[in-house]
């Protein structure tokens, strides 16, 4: 899933949808977190997963949370379709103003 999703974000087209709609990518790999490719501290890494509510050895997830907090979407499974999900974000009361 990982993999899938960053080889969507390697199409520069992909990388200006995802900017434009002020997206965050952070990832949990073996129990080390990072923000946009920058590392997290392991209380940091440990606060997120705790707010998700997910364990750093369980099964690749992705999470849409919204800019109130509130999870919007939960995914799991072998692939993610961003430009899913950026409708889904268009739909969005926030966006939509």
């Amino acid at each position: 899933m990982l993999r899938d999703l960053q080889s969507q974000l390697r199409d520069p087209a992909m990388q200006q949808e995802f900017q434009e709609r002020e997206m965050a990518l952070f990832t949990v790999v073996a129990g080390k977190g990072q923000r946009a490719g920058v590392p997290m501290t392991p209380a940091q890494t440990n606060s997120l997963l705790v707010a998700l509510r997910v364990v750093g050895d369980g099964p690749a997830q992705v999470f849409l949370i919204g800019k109130d907090g509130g999870i919007k979407l939960r995914e799991s499974g072998d692939r993610v379709s961003l430009p899913e999900i950026f409708t889904l974000i268009d739909g969005m009361p926030m966006r939509r103003r």
